[in-house]
């Protein structure tokens, strides 16, 4: 059972990660042994038919949280947001892959933002942030959590935030740069509190 799970897993990595090619025929493999499919959204249509069925499957362990990990990538791709949201959120939750989990919302915080709903945003990022478990870069969860602020008109917040994270962080690493650039950007905004 787990061997079939795995190489379920394998062929809806290989269609998440397929090329595009408007010439591809509807058998992914015409074209050799890299599946290749019309449009990106039958690439990922396919992967999220074969991650479905590790998910709905009898398998247990780490194969069908990352399985629903990638289904949930796959529908948020292919617009179905709603069971997207769904899984992600099944996977953020879990405890057999604590990694995993962080990923997953962090997806969810991206799209929480993306879509209008920058408290949420800013809950799961600060969540993230204090979490000493937490493995993911904290200078990149301190950018996005300083754009969750000013969507919010918190931009002296955001400032702090970023002043923050700079002062943690490797002084040339391209992230390091990000956020002098976002941080610059804020302090030379209208309305941001600081003198030019």
């Amino acid at each position: 059972m787990e061997a079939q799970a795995q190489e379920k897993l394998t062929k809806g990595m290989d269609f998440f990660h397929a090329e595009v090619n408007t010439t591809a025929t509807d058998d992914p493999y015409s074209k050799g042994d890299v599946p290749t499919f019309k449009s990106d959204q039958d690439k990922y249509k396919a992967a999220a038919i074969e991650f479905s069925a590790i998910v709905d499957g009898k398998s247990f362990g780490k194969v069908p949280v990352v399985a629903r990990y990638y289904l949930g990538l796959s529908q948020l791709r292919s617009g179905e947001k709603q069971e997207a949201m769904r899984n992600l959120e099944m996977v953020s939750t879990n405890s057999k892959d604590r990694t995993l989990g962080f990923l997953a919302k962090k997806v969810l915080a991206t799209e929480h933002l993306t879509s209008g709903n920058p408290k949420g945003a800013k809950d799961i990022l600060e969540g993230l942030i204090r979490d000493p478990q937490c493995q993911l870069p904290k200078g990149e969860l301190s950018l996005q959590l300083s754009r969750a602020l000013v969507a919010q008109g918190k931009r002296d917040e955001a400032i702090k935030v970023l002043k923050d994270a700079s002062s943690q962080g490797a002084a040339f690493s391209g992230l390091q740069q990000k956020l002098a650039t976002e941080l610059d950007k804020l302090q030379k905004a209208p309305g941001s509190g600081a003198n030019p």
